[in-house]
């Protein structure tokens, strides 16, 4: 981990690296998500990786491969709260640093940026933290065959910097800073530079329309239904000797129910569920049982879902 600007970024951490890695695979229920943006971050440290495919499978196809290397250099995880979007955003490069056998390097953009209101100050921070993730990953392009290196910039609560610009009532400054978020974006895809943008928040719908425009694909997070609860807790409460019925009914009672419309949600599960199953046990000093399980998960309250106003 390097020493961050403070001023343009929270942390700056750099893979492989074997806790995010783990932290990565505790990640259930996004087997499919993980896959999309991984073969796309894939194409972004790899561009030849397309053209040598046509070129072994399709002689004469070349032609529609070539603009697959001029995406987007932005993806938008967008969805409720808890279901995993800043997590895989966090942990996302330590996969990527495996398999792609290259260093990856998370820039965490600091919501300073968003500055204290002074005409020009949101513009000149949000410039300032696009130009030192160019100038990093600039070197460690390599024309079109492998990076030397990627460089992924992670934009949590990504709805306060990039807000629809039609909002009412919207802050000349805000205005700017969107213009700014997406001119900075255009420089990197325009540059075909080793570095993807990740943009996690509740609100996609308040994402301005140009920005959402700019994205290879706006992946989608929801609650984990109940196949995916029992996947969840399977892992979870691995050797807690529970049987498979037993699991069902605690999957069960973290779902929808008693007019409540949402169930738990990945982080109720992993950070409140099991910490408070285990913790109880452990203060009794007695093993887990099931009937205290499911005692818990019907108890236990979800979260809320975000149903804020939008824009």
């Amino acid at each position: 981990m390097t020493t961050p600007n403070i001023d343009l970024f929270d942390e700056v951490v750099k893979f492989p690296n074997g806790e995010a890695l783990a932290r990565y695979a505790d990640l259930v229920g996004l087997d499919d998500v993980k896959k999309r943006v991984t073969d796309y971050l894939h194409l972004v440290a790899d561009p030849a990786c397309i053209d040598n495919w046509a070129k072994k499978h399709h002689r004469n196809g070349v032609a529609f491969a070539r603009g697959l290397t001029a995406l987007p250099r932005l993806v938008i995880f967008g969805g409720d709260v808890g279901t995993g979007k800043t997590a895989l955003g966090e942990t996302l490069g330590a996969a990527v640093a495996k398999t792609e056998k290259i260093p990856v390097t998370l820039f965490r953009l600091s919501l300073r940026v968003r500055g204290t209101g002074i005409v020009g100050e949101m513009t000149k921070l949000l410039g300032d933290a696009f130009a030192e993730v160019r100038g990093f990953s600039a070197d460690r392009k390599r024309g079109r065959g492998q990076a030397s290196g990627l460089a992924l910039l992670l934009v949590d609560e990504a709805d306060a910097l990039a807000q629809s610009r039609s909002a009412l009532h919207m802050h000349h400054e805000d205005r700017a800073g969107v213009n700014a978020l997406i001119r900075g974006i255009d420089d990197i895809t325009t540059g075909q530079l080793p570095i993807a943008v990740i943009l996690c928040t509740n609100r996609a719908e308040a994402i301005d329309p140009a920005v959402c425009r700019r994205a290879v694909e706006t992946f989608v997070f929801r609650r984990p239904d109940l196949a995916k609860c029992l996947q969840v807790l399977k892992t979870a409460l691995n050797g807690a000797m529970f049987s498979g019925a037993q699991l069902h009914d605690i999957a069960e009672a973290m779902g929808p129910r008693d007019g409540r419309d949402y169930g738990y949600t990945y982080s109720d599960i992993l950070q409140r569920f099991v910490p408070q199953l285990v913790l109880g046990a452990a203060s009794a000093d007695v093993p887990i049982t099931f009937t205290n399980a499911r005692d818990l998960a019907m108890s236990m309250q979800p979260t809320p879902p975000f149903r804020g106003s939008g824009s």
